[in-house]
């Protein structure tokens, strides 16, 4: 038979003819042996990739981690310092409100009590108002948070049901008299109104918002 020529034409025929060379022998030899390093240098590199990219994914999560971790961390910090502000600002104005509350005030109610000795309710109604608001400033200087406002609750349903009764008792009055207990409901509810605003700032006492703006709102309704 005739020499096929060419290596691949030997390889397919080397063993049931054997017509190939030794030299072409050899040369299949040599490209099969080279063909196998570079498979294997492709199998070395494509694992050498394949775990560069496991660590360089590895890597990224980790550092993702971290930012999350950090950026968790400086929400909690500045939740930390927002409730500290919202604390010291109640406490600020809680403070205002009791002093305003204090002496001026009781003066203003021995007065307007005086006032209205002769009308018919009026001395009660400024007598029981006198109670109102300071009990009211009491109550929201306690407010700091969830749990205070949670328990602050029956105390300011209480106090909204008293000025709703209150508001009938002064329907009844002359009009000078609305006058001269307005005067007096309007020092003490611009007195309160810093510290309303400051507790209603904080996020978390929702639950309470209803009972503390009817209150306020009453409250500023009984006016002359």
């Amino acid at each position: 038979m005739r020499k096929l020529v060419g290596i691949g034409a030997c390889v397919g025929f080397a063993l049931l003819l054997g017509g190939c060379s030794e030299q072409a022998k050899k040369d299949v030899a040599a490209q099969t042996k080279s063909g196998l390093e570079k498979a294997g240098k492709a199998v070395q590199e494509a694992g050498a990739g394949a775990g560069k990219a496991i660590q360089e994914a590895g890597a990224g999560a980790d550092k993702a981690i971290q930012e999350t971790g950090a950026g968790a961390g400086k929400v909690a910090d500045a939740a930390t310092k927002a409730a500290v502000a919202a604390k010291a600002n109640i406490s600020a104005a809680a403070i205002k409100a009791s002093e305003a509350l204090g002496e001026q005030f009781t003066k203003a109610t021995e007065q307007a009590s005086k006032s209205l000795q002769n009308v018919k309710g009026g001395e009660e109604l400024v007598q029981k108002l006198s109670a109102v608001i300071p009990s009211l400033q009491q109550t929201l200087a306690g407010i700091t948070d969830k749990e205070s406002a949670q328990k602050a609750l029956p105390k300011l349903e209480v106090l909204e049901d008293t000025v709703s009764k209150l508001s009938g008792q002064f329907n009844q009055l002359p009009e000078n008299a609305k006058k001269t207990v307005g005067e007096l409901i309007q020092k003490g509810t611009s007195t309160l109104q810093p510290l309303v605003e400051s507790v209603l700032a904080l996020p978390a006492v929702q639950a309470i918002r209803p009972k503390l703006e009817a209150i306020m709102t009453q409250l500023k309704g009984l006016k002359g």
